[in-house]
């Protein structure tokens, strides 16, 4: 987390924690740290605390662009504008107020534009930092499911495990990237399951595994699903082609 929000005070905000040796340390927004015994139900305590406070602030940071979507809906003047318009009855005074509201009003909305993009252009980091994090949030989930799955992070530069803890290592189009990717992950699940129970059937005929796996790897029932995660969608549709022709019907 780098930004902090609600008013909450840096000094409680995680910005990352670290594992080193026997010791987690924790660091915060306002640069200070704390050092702790290491432990896996400390780690998952704070690991739950930094996902609150993502969650926290894209909620906080959509109130706050909800409110300022408002200023124009709620401005004061409106309501005077409509009695002084439904108050006339003469055809010309209701043209000229029509025409000295609507100015106004123009003036008014160009006003809060300028101003909502000048706020957008200092916090344009923020704004994706915000989106950056409502796409983790998202996805969370199946990002722990299909962590292994070599499909996960096609066409992202691989830091390691991504996590709420690593999530600022990413940037917002990488997190979009893996978002698809999980997409391709889901669909070669299905597609494993679909033709999981013909693998067991033909697993001990090399056939069904040429231009899939390297003729070196030797494939068993208690390896089979490892080297599913490691195959790309192209390579479970050539296996199921390849059992097909085994089989010598379509599966």
């Amino acid at each position: 987390m780098k930004y902090a929000y609600n008013g909450i005070s840096k000094s409680e905000i995680i910005e990352k924690y670290v594992i080193e040796g026997n010791k987690l340390i924790i660091y915060y927004l306002d640069g200070s740290k704390t050092e702790n015994e290491y432990s896996k139900e400390l780690e998952e305590e704070v690991i739950e605390k930094m996902l609150n406070q993502a969650l926290e602030f894209v909620i906080s940071s959509d109130l706050k662009a909800k409110t300022k979507a408002n200023i124009i809906i709620n401005w004061p003047g409106l309501p005077i504008i409509i009695s002084t318009i439904f108050g006339h009855t003469d055809p010309k005074a209701t043209r000229s107020v029509l025409i000295t509201c609507v100015v106004g009003l123009t003036l008014k909305v160009i006003s809060s534009i300028f101003k909502i993009n000048s706020e957008l252009e200092k916090g344009e980091s923020r704004i994706e930092s915000i989106e950056k994090y409502r796409s983790f949030l998202a996805v969370q989930k199946s990002l722990r499911q299909y962590q292994n799955d070599v499909c996960l992070l096609n066409g992202v530069c691989d830091r390691g495990s991504l996590s709420i803890n690593t999530l600022d290592d990413y940037s917002l189009k990488e997190i979009e990237q893996i978002s698809k990717n999980i997409d391709l992950c889901i669909k070669k699940e299905n597609l494993y399951m679909e033709i999981i129970s013909y693998i067991y059937k033909y697993i001990n005929n090399p056939k069904i595994f040429k231009n899939v796996v390297d003729e070196n790897v030797e494939v068993n029932p208690d390896n089979l699903d490892t080297i599913i995660e490691g195959l790309s969608l192209e390579k479970v549709k050539k296996l199921k082609r390849n059992i097909s022709d085994v089989a010598g019907y379509d599966i």
